[in-house]
């Protein structure tokens, strides 16, 4: 993997940091899914780049999470859901 100013390296941070917050699972269960520690993909998240290994286990694990770009658009509108509904509970 590249240095973190990269723009592939920041592809791959940015992905991830969606796919994991999109994700119902905790950091600790991806990472036990993953096989690395969660702090590694919190820092992933963070923007650093991961070693060699860890890159590829972590790319697999994306590949089977599905449409990146589908999980953010469920997830601005179950935000937004939420936010509609808050808003007329309170008046």
């Amino acid at each position: 993997m590249g240095r973190k100013d990269e723009p592939e390296t920041v592809a791959f941070c940015n992905s991830f940091k969606a796919i994991l917050l999109s994700s119902d699972a905790s950091s600790r269960q991806i990472g036990k899914e993953i096989g690395c520690g969660h702090a590694t993909l919190s820092r992933i998240a963070s923007g650093k780049a991961p070693d060699i290994n860890t890159y590829f286990k972590v790319k697999r694990w994306m590949a089977k999470q599905g449409n990146t770009l589908a999980m953010l658009k469920a997830m601005v509108a179950k935000a937004e859901q939420e936010i509609n509904e808050s808003q007329t509970s309170h008046g």
